[in-house]
């Protein structure tokens, strides 16, 4: 048994996949600053990088040992980087100028296809002995308003929630009503953020499993892509839909919140007390 206060293992990574000079112009060097910030959580983590960032990731958890797990890995050594020249032809035969990042970058596709695979690693390996597992994106740290990351993230409250609720917690990105199928596949819309995602590893699991099997049946097989969170919209309007808990500020029908609150307030939230003003789909209350 867990107690109250269960442990997590988050697991994050960082490629310089040129994104400045051939996506959207985002610097790297904005991606260190706030990946610096990120590794700055104490708690488990598993990070993976390649050998250019060795030295920066051991210096900004240097105060950390016994609570990191650092794995040098190419890029092309991630789980997705043998799909690549299969991505490229698919965009490559794109009839319209894309402008989404996800249909111009195709090594972008690789890292974030990637992270089922990557957190499955670590569940199988589990290095820290938890039942929770979460991911966080290298750079999710340009979002956070209230965390502290001296203290402990998720908050216990929420911790004891996750792990009884056996659900993935993840944020919506939208309340706009809209059921999405595989027809959107190439539209880049989405109904969650894939910045953080956080569960029990028998849920976890399945999830990786199920984003595996998606990207390659519904999306590769039928010479089509996008980005892992139209994988997870489409998923939780299907038949496994019960295995996901929305998490955010404000009731669904609240389309204007995407425009009155922060891009992404997961961190926020789950870094404080259980507050019952938050709105939590299916609706739950604290154990």
């Amino acid at each position: 048994m867990y107690s109250s206060s269960s442990s997590i293992t988050l697991v994050t990574a960082l490629y310089d996949i040129k994104r400045e000079t051939k996506g959207d112009g985002r610097k790297f060097s904005d991606y260190l600053e706030w990946f610096g910030k990120t590794l700055q959580l104490e708690e488990s983590m598993v990070i993976f990088v390649d050998k250019s960032l060795e030295s920066f990731v051991l210096e900004k958890r240097a105060h950390l040992p016994n609570k990191t797990k650092l794995i040098i890995r190419s890029f092309t050594d991630l789980p997705c980087y043998k799909y690549l020249e299969k991505i490229k032809g698919i965009l490559s035969s794109l009839k319209h100028q894309p402008t989404d990042l996800s249909l111009k970058l195709p090594e972008y596709e690789v890292v974030i296809h990637s992270k089922a695979g990557l957190l499955q690693e670590c569940m199988d390996q589990n290095y820290f002995k938890t039942n929770l597992f979460g991911w966080i994106d290298a750079g999710v740290s340009r979002f956070w308003k209230q965390v502290d990351p001296k203290k402990e993230w998720p908050h216990s409250d929420y911790r004891t929630m996750i792990e009884r609720s056996n659900r993935v917690w993840i944020q919506p990105s939208s309340y706009k009503r809209k059921r999405y199928t595989c027809k959107d596949i190439g539209s880049c819309l989405c109904r969650v953020f894939a910045t953080i995602f956080i569960g029990t590893q028998n849920v976890m699991t399945l999830l990786c499993g199920l984003l595996d099997r998606f990207l390659e049946q519904h999306m590769l097989k039928k010479n089509r892509i996008d980005n892992e969170q139209m994988s997870l919209s489409i998923l939780g309007e299907a038949k496994y839909k019960n295995i996901f808990q929305y998490v955010c500020k404000h009731k669904p029908g609240m389309f204007s919140w995407l425009f009155k609150s922060h891009h992404l307030v997961l961190s926020d939230i789950l870094s404080q007390p259980f507050n019952s003003e938050m709105h939590f789909d299916p609706k739950i209350q604290k154990f």
